[in-house]
Order: C-alpha cells, then structure tokens, then sequence
C-alpha cells in the first residue's frame, strides 16, 4: 500500500478520481470500500448498537477471514475493520490485517480501524499497540465513543481521549477536515494528503436497528426520514466508479450498514465481483435499489400505503426496513446471522428486564 507518493502521483490519483466523476455533482462513493465486522465482542453493550455488540460476541475464524479476503475485488481501494469491538480480539485483529497485507491490493490506500478505543488504559501499551497495527497498513483511527451511549455502557471517557491524544502527540495524526460541501476535488485531496489520520466521532442519537429495535425508547430515537421514503441505501447497485459494503464475521456481504437487509452473498463461498453481478439480476434487490418503500412493502408484505406511513413515521426508513426483514426471516431456514441475534439478544433483554 503506498500513500507515501510523490506530489505527481498524488496529483495524478486525484485526476483520475476527477475525470471519472466529472459528470457527478454529488457522487455517493468516490472508493471503492469493504467495511468488514470481523467480531461482535465489545466490553460494552450499548443500547443503540446495531450490531448487537457483546461481551460474549462472535468472531470470525481467520481461516474464513483468509477466504473473503482473497474473494474480495483486486482493486479495493479502502478496507475499514469494525465490529464490535476490533481490539477485543487483538490476535486476530493483528492476524486479519497480515492476511490483507499479503494479499496485496494493487490500489489499496486505507485502512480504517473503528475502534472504542476501551482497550487503552496505559500510554505504553497503547504506543506499542498502534505501531503494530500502523506497521501491518493502518492509517486512519475513527474512535466511535464521544456519546452518551457509550458512557452509559460503562465507557470512562479518559480512555478514547488516551488513544486520540497518543496518536496525535507520538505519531503525529491529523483529524481530517470533514467539512459540508467539499467538492470532489477536496475530498480526493483530503484523503491522499497525509500518511495518518484519528477522527474522534460522537453519535448521540439512534437508528432503531438492532439492539436499539427494543432497548431504545420515545425520545432517544434520532431516526433520520429520508424525502419521499426512499431507502437510505439506494443506489447500491449504481456503482458509476466507487461503492461501500459490508461483510460481518459470517461472511456475509450486505449493502446495508446495519446487517438488516437480505445479504447479497457470502465471501466465504464466492468472489465478490460474482456476487455483486448476480445481484444486479435479482428482482427482490432491484426493488430495493429503486427505492420505492411503499411498493416494496406492498409487494412483499401487502401492506398498505397509510400503514407503511405511519411506519416510517414512528421507525423511521432504516428502522421500518428492519422490521420488514425481520418478519420476512421470522420463519425462514437461510435467516442471515444478524437476525438470529436479534431473537437471541431480544430474549436476553427481555429476561434482564423483567
């Protein structure tokens, strides 16, 4: 991976980004990203979380994580670890970034790591802990942990503040400057500018997908209505130059952040550009891409245009969505991972609660 390139290659990587969205006043992916939740382990069990993250979580085995690695596209650009909580199994963290070392993606030039950052409880450890991980490709740190979700799980602020003031101090990241309405040509020159990035993030409000489907109550919901009920993830299959997937610890590879939706595939089983191709012919995912809510929910689940209304109203389209595909596996034998979770985690809540 070279982000260390001379200001002509620089500039020249720019260009190349430029002349293909040329035509694009908004583009909504300028790379082409897997986001990949190797584990559900997290100290923390926020009730916003939609991945349902657990001290008792699962992980992916690094023999499965070897196999979707060399299934994904040759020409990724951007890979981001999540989970859960990625340094709450620091060996196959460090495991997972030396198969994508080895795999050597031609056009790689980021890796994230979205991180609690609950495991940095001492300077020392914490230095040694990031030269590894920057030493195996590293180069952007988003610490997931400034809000009240956090705090309330147990999470002592010090520690994220820890993690963002070594990584600044003793290895010289720089928060990227996430401003409204940068053009392309801004944010191309904002990411290929500089070898390491920390962005400190909060999130106050909630999506109600996962566990915040049952553990979120009245006015904690920050549910975002998109115009007209469109889905939040349309446009999945409109690729133009980049895209954003998502691949959990069981291999399954979904256009939807939050693991709800039907998946498109699993990396375990077949390439990516595969997958991605027989997508683009599946009438059920089609609906989706075009975005009607309304019809969508018609069609599949025969409800009416005055119910789905009310729906969205009160869960909001990503919310909505989640409830719809969790009737539709209710029954099912191919039920992805995510929604046999949420029967399990729903249950726990229910016995913790009563």
């Amino acid at each position: 991976m070279n982000r260390s390139c001379s200001a002509i290659d620089m500039g020249a990587k720019i260009q190349e980004r430029l002349n293909l969205l040329r035509n694009v006043e908004k583009p909504r992916h300028i790379y082409k990203c897997i986001c990949f939740a190797i584990t559900r382990k997290c100290p923390l069990e926020c009730r916003r979380c939609f991945f349902c993250g657990s001290k008792d979580g699962e992980s992916i085995d690094i023999a499965d994580a070897r196999t979707i690695i060399a299934n994904l596209p040759d020409d990724l650009e951007v890979i981001a670890i999540t989970g859960g909580e990625p340094f709450a199994n620091v060996g196959l963290l460090f495991d997972v970034l030396r198969e994508i070392k080895n795999r050597d993606f031609r056009e790689l030039s980021q890796i994230d790591i979205l991180t609690t950052g609950i495991w940095a409880t001492d300077r020392k450890y914490v230095r040694e802990t990031i030269k590894k991980v920057i030493d195996l490709g590293v180069n952007m740190f988003a610490v997931g942990a400034f809000d009240k979700w956090h705090y309330e799980a147990g999470l002592k602020k010090e520690l994220p503040e820890l993690l963002v003031k070594t990584l600044k101090e003793d290895f010289g990241a720089i928060e990227p400057n996430f401003k409204q309405n940068k053009n392309n040509e801004e944010i191309l020159r904002e990411v290929y500018s500089h070898n390491l990035y920390v962005r400190p993030m909060a999130n106050n409000t909630a999506i109600l997908a996962g566990r915040a489907m049952w553990a979120v109550k009245g006015d904690e919901k920050g549910i975002l209505i998109q115009p007209n009920f469109s889905f939040m993830c349309r446009g999945f299959l409109e690729t133009l130059y980049g895209y954003t997937y998502y691949v959990n610890f069981n291999g399954e590879l979904h256009f939807c952040a939050n693991f709800s939706a039907r998946p498109l595939g699993n990396l375990k089983d077949e390439p990516f550009n595969f997958i991605l191709s027989r997508s683009k012919n599946d009438e059920f995912l089609q609906m989706i891409h075009e975005g009607d809510m309304m019809a969508f929910a018609e069609k599949y689940f025969g409800m009416s245009e005055e119910y789905v209304k009310r729906e969205l109203e009160d869960w909001g389209t990503c919310g909505f969505c989640t409830k719809l595909f969790t009737k539709y596996f209710k029954d099912r034998d191919d039920k992805p991972i995510m929604h046999k979770i949420y029967e399990i985690e729903r249950d726990r809540y229910k016995k913790e609660s009563s």
